[in-house]
Protein backbone atom coordinates (compact mmCIF):
# COMPACT_ATOMS: atom_id res chain seq x y z
CA UNK A 1 0.00 0.00 0.00
CA UNK A 2 2.81 2.30 0.42
CA UNK A 3 4.28 1.81 -3.42
CA UNK A 4 1.96 4.71 -4.63
CA UNK A 5 3.96 7.06 -2.07
CA UNK A 6 6.96 5.46 -2.87
CA UNK A 7 6.36 6.00 -6.87
CA UNK A 8 5.65 9.72 -6.55
CA UNK A 9 8.81 10.21 -4.42
CA UNK A 10 10.92 9.06 -7.38
CA UNK A 11 9.02 10.21 -9.75
CA UNK A 12 11.49 12.21 -11.81
CA UNK A 13 14.01 9.29 -12.69
CA UNK A 14 10.94 6.49 -13.15
CA UNK A 15 9.36 8.87 -16.31
CA UNK A 16 12.90 8.86 -17.71
CA UNK A 17 12.48 5.04 -18.03
CA UNK A 18 10.60 3.67 -20.78
CA UNK A 19 7.40 2.46 -19.71
CA UNK A 20 8.27 -1.04 -20.12
CA UNK A 21 11.12 -1.37 -17.79
CA UNK A 22 9.56 1.08 -14.99
CA UNK A 23 8.83 -1.08 -12.00
CA UNK A 24 4.83 -1.29 -11.24
CA UNK A 25 3.17 -1.68 -8.16
CA UNK A 26 2.03 -5.24 -9.31
CA UNK A 27 5.92 -6.28 -9.81
CA UNK A 28 5.62 -7.21 -5.93
CA UNK A 29 2.56 -8.60 -5.26
CA UNK A 30 3.52 -9.33 -1.70
CA UNK A 31 5.56 -6.31 -0.60
CA UNK A 32 9.10 -4.96 -1.65
CA UNK A 33 12.45 -5.55 -0.14
CA UNK A 34 14.64 -2.91 -0.57
CA UNK A 35 17.92 -4.36 0.45
CA UNK A 36 20.88 -1.19 0.84
CA UNK A 37 24.74 -2.38 1.62
CA UNK A 38 26.33 0.86 3.53
CA UNK A 39 29.08 2.45 2.05
CA UNK A 40 30.95 6.23 2.96
CA UNK A 41 28.83 7.92 0.40
CA UNK A 42 25.46 6.58 0.74
CA UNK A 43 23.46 3.36 -0.03
CA UNK A 44 24.02 0.27 -2.98
CA UNK A 45 21.57 -2.06 -2.89
CA UNK A 46 18.47 -3.63 -4.69
CA UNK A 47 14.51 -4.23 -4.82
CA UNK A 48 13.32 -7.72 -4.60
CA UNK A 49 10.08 -9.74 -3.60
CA UNK A 50 11.59 -11.91 -1.19
CA UNK A 51 13.77 -11.14 1.67
CA UNK A 52 17.39 -12.08 1.87
CA UNK A 53 19.49 -15.03 2.68
CA UNK A 54 22.09 -14.38 5.17
CA UNK A 55 24.68 -14.82 2.05
CA UNK A 56 22.72 -12.21 -0.13
CA UNK A 57 23.26 -9.66 2.45
CA UNK A 58 27.03 -10.89 2.48
CA UNK A 59 27.25 -9.95 -0.96
CA UNK A 60 25.34 -7.00 -0.77
CA UNK A 61 27.80 -5.51 2.16
CA UNK A 62 30.46 -6.85 -0.06
CA UNK A 63 29.90 -5.07 -3.13
CA UNK A 64 29.31 -1.92 -1.72
CA UNK A 65 31.66 -1.76 0.54
CA UNK A 66 33.98 -2.72 -2.59
CA UNK A 67 31.97 0.56 -4.24
CA UNK A 68 32.98 2.68 -1.80
CA UNK A 69 36.49 2.29 -2.03
CA UNK A 70 36.31 2.41 -6.18
CA UNK A 71 34.22 5.63 -6.05
CA UNK A 72 37.04 7.24 -3.65
CA UNK A 73 38.98 6.25 -6.48
CA UNK A 74 36.89 8.01 -8.89
CA UNK A 75 36.32 11.08 -6.74
CA UNK A 76 40.17 11.54 -6.40
CA UNK A 77 40.89 11.62 -9.72
CA UNK A 78 37.98 13.68 -10.83
CA UNK A 79 39.71 16.27 -8.24
CA UNK A 80 42.90 15.90 -10.09
CA UNK A 81 41.12 16.83 -13.61
CA UNK A 82 39.27 19.77 -11.67
CA UNK A 83 43.30 20.92 -11.02
CA UNK A 84 44.34 20.47 -13.85
CA UNK A 85 41.30 22.10 -15.46
CA UNK A 86 41.80 25.44 -13.32
CA UNK A 87 45.47 25.13 -13.95
CA UNK A 88 44.83 25.30 -17.88
CA UNK A 89 42.31 28.15 -17.25
CA UNK A 90 44.82 29.97 -15.55
CA UNK A 91 47.29 30.06 -17.84
CA UNK A 92 44.77 31.27 -20.52
CA UNK A 93 43.69 34.10 -18.32
CA UNK A 94 47.83 34.77 -18.37
CA UNK A 95 48.24 35.36 -21.56
CA UNK A 96 45.01 36.90 -21.81
CA UNK A 97 46.49 39.50 -19.64
CA UNK A 98 49.72 39.88 -20.56
CA UNK A 99 48.79 40.59 -24.31
CA UNK A 100 46.13 43.34 -22.83
CA UNK A 101 49.02 45.17 -20.69
CA UNK A 102 51.28 45.32 -24.05
CA UNK A 103 48.79 47.07 -26.31
CA UNK A 104 49.66 50.84 -27.10
CA UNK A 105 47.11 51.39 -29.50
CA UNK A 106 43.43 50.69 -30.30
CA UNK A 107 44.03 48.66 -33.33
CA UNK A 108 45.70 45.93 -31.38
CA UNK A 109 42.75 45.02 -29.73
CA UNK A 110 42.43 42.86 -33.33
CA UNK A 111 45.18 41.33 -32.28
CA UNK A 112 44.40 40.81 -28.88
CA UNK A 113 40.85 39.10 -29.57
CA UNK A 114 43.13 36.58 -31.66
CA UNK A 115 44.61 35.79 -28.64
CA UNK A 116 40.94 35.17 -26.97
CA UNK A 117 39.72 33.20 -29.70
CA UNK A 118 43.09 30.71 -29.72
CA UNK A 119 42.46 30.73 -25.60
CA UNK A 120 38.70 29.51 -25.50
CA UNK A 121 39.98 27.01 -28.55
CA UNK A 122 42.33 25.52 -26.43
CA UNK A 123 39.20 25.42 -23.42
CA UNK A 124 37.61 23.77 -25.84
CA UNK A 125 34.56 26.16 -25.95
CA UNK A 126 34.55 25.68 -29.37
CA UNK A 127 34.48 29.30 -30.53
CA UNK A 128 33.23 30.04 -34.40
CA UNK A 129 34.96 33.49 -34.01
CA UNK A 130 35.19 36.71 -31.56
CA UNK A 131 34.14 39.54 -31.27
CA UNK A 132 34.19 42.69 -28.68
CA UNK A 133 31.58 45.51 -28.72
CA UNK A 134 32.09 48.91 -26.97
CA UNK A 135 28.57 50.82 -25.97
CA UNK A 136 28.21 54.63 -25.88
CA UNK A 137 24.79 55.31 -24.27
CA UNK A 138 25.44 59.13 -24.79
CA UNK A 139 26.01 58.67 -28.42
CA UNK A 140 23.45 56.07 -28.71
CA UNK A 141 26.29 53.92 -30.66
CA UNK A 142 28.22 51.02 -30.48
CA UNK A 143 31.66 50.01 -31.84
CA UNK A 144 32.49 46.39 -32.75
CA UNK A 145 35.14 44.27 -33.86
CA UNK A 146 35.68 40.74 -34.33
CA UNK A 147 37.86 38.17 -35.83
CA UNK A 148 37.45 35.79 -38.80
CA UNK A 149 36.93 32.46 -38.61
CA UNK A 150 39.62 30.50 -36.46
CA UNK A 151 40.36 33.93 -34.68
CA UNK A 152 41.83 35.25 -37.96
CA UNK A 153 42.61 38.99 -37.12
CA UNK A 154 40.92 41.89 -38.74
CA UNK A 155 41.94 45.47 -37.52
CA UNK A 156 38.82 46.84 -38.66
CA UNK A 157 35.78 48.57 -36.75
CA UNK A 158 32.05 49.17 -37.62
CA UNK A 159 29.71 51.53 -35.83
CA UNK A 160 26.47 50.62 -35.43
CA UNK A 161 23.55 52.80 -33.76
CA UNK A 162 21.79 51.10 -30.65
CA UNK A 163 18.65 50.79 -32.02
CA UNK A 164 19.74 49.33 -35.60
CA UNK A 165 17.85 46.17 -35.52
CA UNK A 166 15.70 44.46 -32.29
CA UNK A 167 18.44 41.89 -32.15
CA UNK A 168 21.45 44.47 -31.36
CA UNK A 169 18.40 46.42 -28.88
CA UNK A 170 17.93 43.32 -27.07
CA UNK A 171 21.52 42.82 -26.82
CA UNK A 172 21.97 46.00 -25.54
CA UNK A 173 19.16 46.04 -23.09
CA UNK A 174 20.98 42.70 -21.57
CA UNK A 175 24.06 44.78 -21.27
CA UNK A 176 22.11 47.44 -19.34
CA UNK A 177 20.64 45.16 -16.90
CA UNK A 178 23.60 43.01 -16.37
CA UNK A 179 25.57 42.91 -13.34
CA UNK A 180 29.35 43.07 -13.18
CA UNK A 181 30.50 38.87 -13.64
CA UNK A 182 27.25 38.06 -15.73
CA UNK A 183 27.77 36.38 -19.28
CA UNK A 184 24.57 37.34 -21.70
CA UNK A 185 23.70 34.15 -23.74
CA UNK A 186 21.83 35.48 -26.62
CA UNK A 187 19.99 32.88 -29.02
CA UNK A 188 19.98 34.13 -32.42
CA UNK A 189 17.73 31.57 -34.48
CA UNK A 190 18.81 30.28 -37.62
CA UNK A 191 16.09 32.18 -39.75
CA UNK A 192 17.78 34.76 -37.96
CA UNK A 193 21.00 34.67 -39.26
CA UNK A 194 20.67 36.76 -42.33
CA UNK A 195 19.40 40.00 -40.53
CA UNK A 196 22.57 39.71 -38.29
CA UNK A 197 24.89 39.48 -41.65
CA UNK A 198 23.12 42.58 -43.16
CA UNK A 199 24.03 44.68 -39.95
CA UNK A 200 27.34 43.69 -39.78
CA UNK A 201 27.77 43.79 -43.69
CA UNK A 202 30.17 46.66 -43.58
CA UNK A 203 32.87 44.45 -41.72
CA UNK A 204 32.42 41.07 -42.66
CA UNK A 205 32.67 42.59 -46.22
CA UNK A 206 36.52 43.68 -44.86
CA UNK A 207 37.10 40.01 -44.23
CA UNK A 208 38.60 37.69 -47.13
CA UNK A 209 35.91 35.07 -48.04
CA UNK A 210 37.00 32.47 -46.84
CA UNK A 211 37.00 33.55 -42.81
CA UNK A 212 33.98 35.14 -42.75
CA UNK A 213 31.27 33.52 -40.31
CA UNK A 214 28.36 32.17 -42.45
CA UNK A 215 24.64 31.47 -41.92
CA UNK A 216 26.05 27.88 -42.79
CA UNK A 217 28.33 27.71 -39.50
CA UNK A 218 25.53 27.79 -37.20
CA UNK A 219 23.19 25.55 -38.28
Amino acid sequence: ENFPEITEIFKEILEKLPANERPLPEDFPNGQYVIQGYCKYGYLGYSAIQPPSDEEKEITRRIATEFGNVYQRFIDLQKAEAQAREAQIQLSLERIRAKSMSMQHSDELSNFLTVVFEQFDVLNLKPIYCNLTFFDIDNNRSTYRMTGKKGASLIATQEIDMDASTVWQQEIEEWKAGRPNEVDVLYIPFESLPEIRELFKEILEKLPANERPLSEDFP
